[in-house]
Protein backbone atom coordinates (compact mmCIF):
# COMPACT_ATOMS: atom_id res chain seq x y z
CA UNK A 1 0.00 0.00 0.00
CA UNK A 2 0.95 3.66 0.06
CA UNK A 3 3.83 4.45 2.37
CA UNK A 4 1.98 6.82 4.72
CA UNK A 5 3.21 7.70 8.19
CA UNK A 6 1.69 5.47 10.85
CA UNK A 7 0.45 2.77 8.46
CA UNK A 8 2.94 0.14 9.53
CA UNK A 9 5.88 -1.20 7.56
CA UNK A 10 4.37 -1.10 4.07
CA UNK A 11 7.67 -1.31 2.18
CA UNK A 12 8.90 -4.37 4.04
CA UNK A 13 12.34 -2.99 4.87
CA UNK A 14 11.86 -3.36 8.60
CA UNK A 15 11.67 0.37 9.38
CA UNK A 16 8.32 1.79 10.39
CA UNK A 17 6.75 4.33 8.07
CA UNK A 18 6.46 6.71 11.01
CA UNK A 19 10.25 6.69 11.42
CA UNK A 20 10.90 7.06 7.71
CA UNK A 21 8.29 9.77 7.17
CA UNK A 22 7.66 11.65 10.45
CA UNK A 23 5.08 14.32 11.21
CA UNK A 24 2.23 12.41 9.59
CA UNK A 25 3.13 13.39 6.01
CA UNK A 26 3.48 11.32 2.88
CA UNK A 27 6.97 10.12 2.14
CA UNK A 28 8.67 12.50 -0.33
CA UNK A 29 8.27 11.44 -3.97
CA UNK A 30 10.21 14.08 -5.89
CA UNK A 31 9.50 12.77 -9.38
CA UNK A 32 5.90 11.75 -8.67
CA UNK A 33 6.33 8.23 -9.99
CA UNK A 34 4.69 6.59 -6.98
CA UNK A 35 8.01 5.36 -5.62
CA UNK A 36 9.13 7.17 -2.44
CA UNK A 37 12.52 8.84 -2.71
CA UNK A 38 14.13 6.52 -0.17
CA UNK A 39 13.24 3.55 -2.41
CA UNK A 40 13.68 5.26 -5.77
CA UNK A 41 16.99 4.88 -7.62
CA UNK A 42 15.83 7.71 -9.90
CA UNK A 43 14.11 10.04 -7.45
CA UNK A 44 14.92 13.12 -9.54
CA UNK A 45 13.44 11.56 -12.68
CA UNK A 46 16.66 12.06 -14.61
CA UNK A 47 16.04 8.68 -16.31
CA UNK A 48 19.48 7.34 -15.32
CA UNK A 49 20.29 4.21 -17.32
CA UNK A 50 23.58 2.74 -16.11
CA UNK A 51 23.79 -0.08 -18.66
CA UNK A 52 22.54 1.98 -21.62
CA UNK A 53 19.86 -0.51 -22.62
CA UNK A 54 17.10 2.08 -22.88
CA UNK A 55 15.40 1.02 -19.65
CA UNK A 56 15.77 3.38 -16.64
CA UNK A 57 17.41 2.07 -13.49
CA UNK A 58 14.29 2.41 -11.36
CA UNK A 59 12.42 0.03 -13.71
CA UNK A 60 15.28 -2.24 -14.80
CA UNK A 61 15.46 -5.53 -12.84
CA UNK A 62 19.20 -5.63 -13.62
CA UNK A 63 20.77 -2.30 -14.46
CA UNK A 64 24.15 -3.97 -15.02
CA UNK A 65 22.88 -6.16 -17.88
CA UNK A 66 21.62 -4.92 -21.26
CA UNK A 67 19.60 -8.12 -21.78
CA UNK A 68 18.36 -9.26 -18.39
CA UNK A 69 16.56 -12.40 -19.57
CA UNK A 70 19.11 -13.32 -22.26
CA UNK A 71 16.62 -13.50 -25.11
CA UNK A 72 18.65 -11.33 -27.47
CA UNK A 73 16.39 -8.28 -27.10
CA UNK A 74 17.77 -5.31 -25.14
CA UNK A 75 15.72 -4.49 -22.04
CA UNK A 76 14.42 -1.15 -23.31
CA UNK A 77 12.95 -2.87 -26.38
CA UNK A 78 11.83 -6.10 -24.67
CA UNK A 79 8.14 -6.48 -23.83
CA UNK A 80 9.04 -9.04 -21.12
CA UNK A 81 12.24 -7.73 -19.57
CA UNK A 82 12.71 -10.37 -16.89
CA UNK A 83 11.54 -13.31 -19.01
CA UNK A 84 8.83 -14.48 -16.63
CA UNK A 85 6.19 -14.70 -19.35
CA UNK A 86 4.40 -11.54 -18.20
CA UNK A 87 4.62 -8.35 -20.26
CA UNK A 88 6.21 -5.67 -18.10
CA UNK A 89 7.33 -3.12 -20.71
CA UNK A 90 4.47 -2.16 -23.00
CA UNK A 91 2.52 -4.29 -25.45
CA UNK A 92 3.59 -6.62 -28.27
CA UNK A 93 0.93 -6.81 -30.96
CA UNK A 94 2.77 -9.22 -33.25
CA UNK A 95 4.21 -11.48 -30.54
CA UNK A 96 7.85 -11.16 -31.62
CA UNK A 97 9.07 -10.14 -28.17
CA UNK A 98 9.81 -6.52 -29.17
CA UNK A 99 7.45 -3.99 -27.61
CA UNK A 100 5.26 -1.99 -29.97
CA UNK A 101 6.99 1.32 -29.24
CA UNK A 102 10.27 -0.17 -30.50
CA UNK A 103 9.03 -2.55 -33.20
CA UNK A 104 9.69 -1.18 -36.70
CA UNK A 105 6.80 -3.30 -37.96
CA UNK A 106 4.51 -1.25 -35.75
CA UNK A 107 6.15 2.18 -35.97
CA UNK A 108 6.68 2.14 -39.74
CA UNK A 109 10.15 3.67 -39.35
CA UNK A 110 13.52 2.48 -40.64
CA UNK A 111 15.63 -0.47 -39.51
CA UNK A 112 19.12 -0.10 -40.97
CA UNK A 113 20.65 -3.08 -39.16
CA UNK A 114 17.69 -5.42 -39.62
CA UNK A 115 17.20 -6.21 -35.93
CA UNK A 116 13.49 -5.38 -35.96
CA UNK A 117 13.92 -2.25 -33.82
CA UNK A 118 13.13 1.24 -35.12
CA UNK A 119 16.33 3.23 -35.71
CA UNK A 120 14.81 6.21 -33.88
CA UNK A 121 14.49 4.06 -30.77
CA UNK A 122 17.88 2.30 -31.03
CA UNK A 123 20.52 4.10 -33.07
CA UNK A 124 22.08 1.45 -35.34
CA UNK A 125 25.53 3.11 -35.26
CA UNK A 126 28.19 0.47 -34.54
CA UNK A 127 31.52 2.30 -34.66
CA UNK A 128 33.76 -0.73 -34.14
CA UNK A 129 31.76 -3.09 -36.34
CA UNK A 130 31.42 -5.80 -33.69
CA UNK A 131 27.68 -6.22 -34.20
CA UNK A 132 26.73 -4.32 -31.03
CA UNK A 133 25.23 -0.83 -31.22
CA UNK A 134 27.32 1.91 -29.62
CA UNK A 135 24.65 2.77 -27.05
CA UNK A 136 24.98 -0.67 -25.41
CA UNK A 137 28.64 -1.41 -26.22
CA UNK A 138 30.99 -1.05 -23.25
CA UNK A 139 33.77 0.04 -25.65
CA UNK A 140 32.63 1.15 -29.09
CA UNK A 141 36.25 1.44 -30.28
CA UNK A 142 37.25 -2.17 -29.55
CA UNK A 143 35.60 -5.30 -30.92
CA UNK A 144 36.74 -7.32 -27.90
CA UNK A 145 36.75 -4.90 -24.98
CA UNK A 146 38.10 -7.29 -22.35
CA UNK A 147 40.51 -9.14 -24.65
CA UNK A 148 39.12 -12.59 -23.88
CA UNK A 149 38.90 -13.58 -27.57
CA UNK A 150 35.09 -13.36 -27.57
CA UNK A 151 33.69 -10.51 -29.67
CA UNK A 152 31.58 -8.16 -27.53
CA UNK A 153 28.23 -9.00 -29.13
CA UNK A 154 28.76 -12.67 -28.19
CA UNK A 155 30.44 -12.04 -24.81
CA UNK A 156 28.29 -12.41 -21.70
CA UNK A 157 30.75 -10.26 -19.72
CA UNK A 158 31.93 -7.62 -22.16
CA UNK A 159 34.16 -5.64 -19.80
CA UNK A 160 35.61 -8.66 -17.99
CA UNK A 161 34.67 -7.46 -14.50
CA UNK A 162 33.08 -10.78 -13.54
CA UNK A 163 29.52 -9.42 -13.79
CA UNK A 164 27.36 -10.58 -16.70
CA UNK A 165 26.34 -7.53 -18.73
CA UNK A 166 25.15 -9.04 -22.03
CA UNK A 167 22.57 -11.76 -21.50
CA UNK A 168 23.04 -15.04 -19.67
CA UNK A 169 25.54 -17.90 -20.01
CA UNK A 170 24.02 -21.22 -19.01
CA UNK A 171 27.13 -23.34 -19.54
CA UNK A 172 29.72 -20.89 -18.20
CA UNK A 173 31.87 -20.78 -21.34
CA UNK A 174 31.78 -16.99 -21.60
CA UNK A 175 29.57 -16.96 -24.70
CA UNK A 176 26.03 -15.69 -24.13
CA UNK A 177 23.24 -18.17 -24.80
CA UNK A 178 21.84 -16.46 -27.92
CA UNK A 179 25.29 -16.86 -29.57
CA UNK A 180 26.36 -20.20 -28.09
CA UNK A 181 26.24 -23.17 -30.46
CA UNK A 182 25.74 -25.41 -27.41
CA UNK A 183 22.48 -23.61 -26.62
CA UNK A 184 21.12 -22.74 -30.05
CA UNK A 185 22.14 -25.72 -32.14
CA UNK A 186 22.76 -25.02 -35.84
CA UNK A 187 26.15 -24.65 -37.53
CA UNK A 188 29.48 -23.37 -36.21
CA UNK A 189 31.68 -23.43 -39.31
CA UNK A 190 34.90 -22.27 -37.67
CA UNK A 191 34.50 -24.20 -34.42
CA UNK A 192 34.82 -21.16 -32.16
CA UNK A 193 31.65 -21.94 -30.19
CA UNK A 194 29.61 -19.13 -31.75
CA UNK A 195 26.73 -20.07 -34.06
CA UNK A 196 27.32 -18.82 -37.61
CA UNK A 197 24.42 -16.35 -37.72
CA UNK A 198 25.89 -14.50 -34.73
CA UNK A 199 29.57 -14.80 -35.70
CA UNK A 200 31.22 -11.91 -37.56
CA UNK A 201 33.96 -14.29 -38.74
CA UNK A 202 31.30 -16.35 -40.53
CA UNK A 203 28.86 -13.60 -41.52
CA UNK A 204 31.31 -11.37 -43.36
CA UNK A 205 33.89 -11.92 -46.05
CA UNK A 206 37.60 -11.41 -45.41
CA UNK A 207 38.67 -10.03 -48.78
CA UNK A 208 42.38 -9.73 -47.99
CA UNK A 209 42.58 -12.97 -45.97
CA UNK A 210 44.17 -11.24 -42.97
CA UNK A 211 41.89 -13.02 -40.46
CA UNK A 212 39.92 -9.81 -39.81
CA UNK A 213 36.40 -9.72 -41.33
CA UNK A 214 35.68 -6.87 -43.75
CA UNK A 215 33.01 -5.52 -41.38
CA UNK A 216 35.73 -4.71 -38.85
CA UNK A 217 38.77 -4.23 -41.11
CA UNK A 218 39.58 -0.52 -41.78
CA UNK A 219 41.27 -1.53 -45.05
CA UNK A 220 39.97 -4.80 -46.47
CA UNK A 221 42.52 -4.71 -49.29
CA UNK A 222 45.57 -4.49 -47.02
CA UNK A 223 46.68 -7.34 -44.76
CA UNK A 224 48.66 -4.91 -42.56
CA UNK A 225 46.74 -1.64 -42.45
CA UNK A 226 49.17 0.28 -40.23
CA UNK A 227 52.32 -1.28 -41.70
CA UNK A 228 53.74 -2.42 -38.37
CA UNK A 229 54.55 -5.92 -39.58
CA UNK A 230 51.63 -7.54 -37.74
CA UNK A 231 48.74 -8.71 -39.94
CA UNK A 232 45.45 -7.04 -39.04
CA UNK A 233 43.78 -10.11 -37.54
CA UNK A 234 46.65 -10.48 -35.06
CA UNK A 235 47.20 -6.75 -34.45
CA UNK A 236 45.82 -5.28 -31.22
CA UNK A 237 45.87 -1.79 -32.79
CA UNK A 238 44.85 -2.35 -36.39
CA UNK A 239 44.91 1.26 -37.58
CA UNK A 240 48.00 2.28 -35.60
CA UNK A 241 46.38 5.21 -33.79
CA UNK A 242 47.68 4.12 -30.38
CA UNK A 243 44.28 2.87 -29.21
CA UNK A 244 43.63 -0.87 -28.94
CA UNK A 245 40.76 -1.77 -31.25
CA UNK A 246 41.14 -5.54 -31.63
CA UNK A 247 41.22 -7.22 -28.23
CA UNK A 248 43.83 -6.99 -25.49
CA UNK A 249 47.60 -7.34 -25.35
CA UNK A 250 48.80 -8.66 -22.00
CA UNK A 251 52.51 -8.63 -22.80
CA UNK A 252 52.54 -5.39 -24.78
CA UNK A 253 54.17 -6.82 -27.92
CA UNK A 254 51.46 -5.49 -30.26
CA UNK A 255 50.02 -8.95 -30.95
CA UNK A 256 46.56 -9.44 -29.47
CA UNK A 257 46.13 -12.18 -26.90
CA UNK A 258 44.11 -14.41 -29.23
CA UNK A 259 46.88 -14.51 -31.84
CA UNK A 260 49.90 -14.34 -29.54
CA UNK A 261 51.92 -17.56 -29.65
CA UNK A 262 53.85 -16.54 -26.54
CA UNK A 263 52.13 -14.34 -23.95
CA UNK A 264 55.45 -13.97 -22.14
CA UNK A 265 58.06 -12.90 -24.71
CA UNK A 266 60.78 -12.86 -22.07
CA UNK A 267 60.80 -16.63 -21.68
CA UNK A 268 61.10 -17.34 -25.43
CA UNK A 269 58.82 -20.36 -25.11
CA UNK A 270 55.73 -20.82 -27.27
CA UNK A 271 52.70 -21.32 -25.05
CA UNK A 272 51.31 -24.82 -24.69
CA UNK A 273 48.78 -25.60 -27.40
CA UNK A 274 50.10 -22.94 -29.80
CA UNK A 275 52.32 -23.33 -32.84
CA UNK A 276 54.68 -20.77 -34.36
CA UNK A 277 56.75 -22.46 -37.04
CA UNK A 278 58.39 -19.27 -38.31
CA UNK A 279 59.05 -17.95 -34.78
CA UNK A 280 57.57 -14.50 -35.39
CA UNK A 281 55.43 -14.54 -32.25
CA UNK A 282 52.12 -14.99 -34.08
CA UNK A 283 50.19 -18.22 -33.66
CA UNK A 284 50.16 -19.99 -37.03
CA UNK A 285 46.37 -19.97 -37.39
CA UNK A 286 46.45 -16.14 -37.41
CA UNK A 287 49.69 -15.73 -39.37
CA UNK A 288 49.38 -14.47 -42.93
CA UNK A 289 53.14 -14.86 -43.43
CA UNK A 290 53.03 -18.48 -42.33
CA UNK A 291 50.04 -19.30 -44.51
CA UNK A 292 51.54 -17.57 -47.55
CA UNK A 293 54.41 -20.08 -47.65
CA UNK A 294 51.77 -22.56 -48.76
CA UNK A 295 48.34 -21.88 -50.25
CA UNK A 296 46.23 -18.83 -49.32
CA UNK A 297 42.57 -19.81 -49.10
CA UNK A 298 40.16 -16.85 -48.70
CA UNK A 299 37.14 -17.54 -46.51
CA UNK A 300 34.86 -15.21 -48.46
CA UNK A 301 34.10 -13.57 -51.79
CA UNK A 302 31.34 -11.44 -53.35
CA UNK A 303 30.20 -12.43 -56.86
CA UNK A 304 28.19 -9.28 -57.56
CA UNK A 305 29.86 -8.27 -60.84
CA UNK A 306 31.49 -5.15 -59.37
CA UNK A 307 34.92 -6.26 -60.53
CA UNK A 308 36.18 -6.92 -56.99
CA UNK A 309 36.40 -10.42 -55.50
CA UNK A 310 33.83 -11.74 -57.99
CA UNK A 311 35.45 -15.18 -58.00
CA UNK A 312 37.06 -17.34 -55.34
CA UNK A 313 40.77 -16.92 -56.03
CA UNK A 314 43.12 -19.35 -54.28
CA UNK A 315 46.63 -17.90 -54.40
CA UNK A 316 49.50 -20.34 -54.44
CA UNK A 317 47.51 -23.30 -55.70
CA UNK A 318 48.87 -22.68 -59.20
CA UNK A 319 52.16 -24.07 -57.89
CA UNK A 320 50.41 -27.41 -57.43
CA UNK A 321 48.93 -28.34 -60.84
CA UNK A 322 47.86 -31.74 -59.48
CA UNK A 323 44.99 -30.45 -57.35
CA UNK A 324 41.28 -30.94 -56.79
CA UNK A 325 39.04 -28.24 -55.31
CA UNK A 326 35.56 -29.26 -54.14
CA UNK A 327 32.89 -27.01 -52.63
CA UNK A 328 29.77 -28.27 -50.85
CA UNK A 329 26.59 -26.61 -49.65
CA UNK A 330 25.16 -27.07 -46.14
CA UNK A 331 23.43 -30.28 -47.23
CA UNK A 332 26.66 -31.84 -48.45
CA UNK A 333 25.86 -31.49 -52.15
CA UNK A 334 28.79 -30.69 -54.45
CA UNK A 335 28.37 -27.32 -56.16
CA UNK A 336 31.91 -27.00 -57.56
CA UNK A 337 34.61 -29.59 -58.23
CA UNK A 338 37.53 -28.77 -60.48
CA UNK A 339 41.22 -29.19 -61.11
CA UNK A 340 41.75 -25.52 -60.22
CA UNK A 341 43.39 -23.17 -62.72
CA UNK A 342 43.77 -19.57 -61.55
CA UNK A 343 42.15 -17.17 -63.99
CA UNK A 344 40.48 -19.99 -65.93
CA UNK A 345 37.94 -21.91 -63.88
CA UNK A 346 37.63 -20.19 -60.48
CA UNK A 347 34.36 -20.70 -58.63
CA UNK A 348 32.02 -17.79 -59.37
CA UNK A 349 29.21 -18.63 -56.97
CA UNK A 350 27.14 -20.64 -59.42
CA UNK A 351 26.03 -24.24 -59.24
CA UNK A 352 28.61 -25.98 -61.45
CA UNK A 353 28.22 -29.58 -60.29
CA UNK A 354 24.69 -30.20 -59.03
CA UNK A 355 23.18 -29.48 -55.65
CA UNK A 356 20.49 -26.90 -54.96
CA UNK A 357 20.29 -23.72 -57.00
CA UNK A 358 18.03 -20.70 -57.23
CA UNK A 359 16.72 -19.72 -60.66
CA UNK A 360 19.15 -21.00 -63.26
CA UNK A 361 22.48 -21.79 -61.63
CA UNK A 362 22.82 -18.98 -59.10
CA UNK A 363 23.49 -20.16 -55.57
CA UNK A 364 22.15 -18.36 -52.50
CA UNK A 365 24.40 -16.29 -50.25
CA UNK A 366 25.65 -18.16 -47.22
CA UNK A 367 28.28 -20.51 -45.87
CA UNK A 368 29.78 -23.26 -48.02
CA UNK A 369 32.45 -25.82 -47.22
CA UNK A 370 35.53 -26.81 -49.17
CA UNK A 371 38.04 -29.64 -49.45
CA UNK A 372 41.25 -28.90 -51.35
CA UNK A 373 43.70 -31.67 -52.23
CA UNK A 374 47.06 -30.75 -53.72
CA UNK A 375 50.69 -31.85 -53.99
CA UNK A 376 52.44 -34.96 -55.24
CA UNK A 377 50.69 -38.26 -54.66
CA UNK A 378 53.29 -39.32 -52.11
CA UNK A 379 52.99 -35.98 -50.25
CA UNK A 380 49.34 -35.14 -50.77
CA UNK A 381 48.05 -32.25 -48.66
CA UNK A 382 44.42 -31.69 -47.72
CA UNK A 383 42.89 -28.39 -46.56
CA UNK A 384 39.33 -28.20 -45.26
CA UNK A 385 37.29 -25.22 -44.14
CA UNK A 386 34.41 -22.88 -44.89
CA UNK A 387 33.81 -20.01 -47.26
CA UNK A 388 31.13 -17.31 -47.00
CA UNK A 389 29.59 -15.97 -50.19
CA UNK A 390 27.80 -12.61 -50.07
CA UNK A 391 26.73 -10.69 -53.15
Amino acid sequence: GDDVAGSGVSDGVGISDADECPDGVLCPDTDGDGIPDYMDEDSTNDMADDDGDGYPNDLDPNDDNIDTDGDGIFDGNDVDVDGDGIADNGTDSDGDGINDDSDVGNTGGTDADGNGIDDDVLNPLDSDGDGLEDSVDVNDANTDADGDCIVDVNDVDMDGDGIDDNGIDSDGDGINDVSDINQTGGIDSDGDGVVDNMDSADLFADSDSDFLPDSIDPDSENVDTDGDGIPDGADVDVDGDGINDNGGDTDGDGINNCADADDNPDDGITDTGNSDENNNGIEDSFDVEFDSTEVIIPNGFSPNADGLNDTWIIDGLEDYPDNLVSVFNRHGHVVYSRNYRKGENEWNGTNMDGGISIGSSTLPDGTYFYVIEYGEETEKKVSKGYIYMQR
